[in-house]
C-alpha cells in the first residue's frame, strides 16, 4: 500500500471514530441504551461468524451477506461502515460509500442480527443517524 493510501486510510478511520463517538452520545440520549458503534473489525467479524451465521437463514438481497468477504472487497479509504453493538451483542452491520462530491451516501448492505436482540427495529434508524452525521 502506498504512503498516500495509508495516510488516507488513517484519516478516514479517525473521521469514522469521531462520528461513532458523536452518534453514540446522541443515541444514548434518544434511546437510553448502551449502544456502541465500531468499524466492522475482527471482533465484529468473529461475532458474525460464530453467532449470526449458524442462525442466519436469509439470502441476498434480503440479508445473509458474507460480511468477511464484503469487508475485504471494500478498499476505499472513505467507505461507510458501522457495526452496531448493545453491550457485547452485535445487533447490526452496514456498509456503503459516499458520492464523489459527498452530497449523498449510498448504503449498499445493511443487516440486523438474525437473533432477537435489544435493538430490534432500531438498526435502520441507527445506520441512518451514523450516515447523516
Amino acid at each position: 500500500m502506498d504512503a498516500r493510501k495509508v495516510q488516507a486510510e488513517r484519516r478516514y478511520t479517525s473521521i469514522r471514530y469521531d462520528v461513532y463517538q458523536t452518534v453514540e452520545q446522541k443515541l444514548h440520549f434518544l434511546f437510553k441504551k448502551p449502544i456502541r458503534l465500531t468499524s466492522i473489525d475482527n471482533n465484529a467479524l468473529k461475532y458474525w461468524q460464530k453467532i449470526w451465521q449458524p442462525h442466519n437463514h436469509r439470502y441476498p438481497p434480503e440479508g445473509g451477506w458474507d460480511w468477511r468477504n464484503e469487508i475485504l472487497r471494500q478498499t476505499l479509504p472513505n467507505r461507510f461502515e458501522v457495526a452496531i453493538w448493545h453491550e457485547e451483542i452485535l445487533c447490526g452491520l452496514a456498509m456503503g460509500k459516499p458520492s464523489v462530491g459527498s452530497s449523498h451516501l449510498a448504503i449498499y448492505l445493511m443487516e440486523g442480527s438474525p437473533l432477537k436482540h435489544p435493538l430490534n427495529a432500531l438498526v435502520t434508524r441507527i445506520v441512518l443517524e451514523v450516515g447523516m452525521a
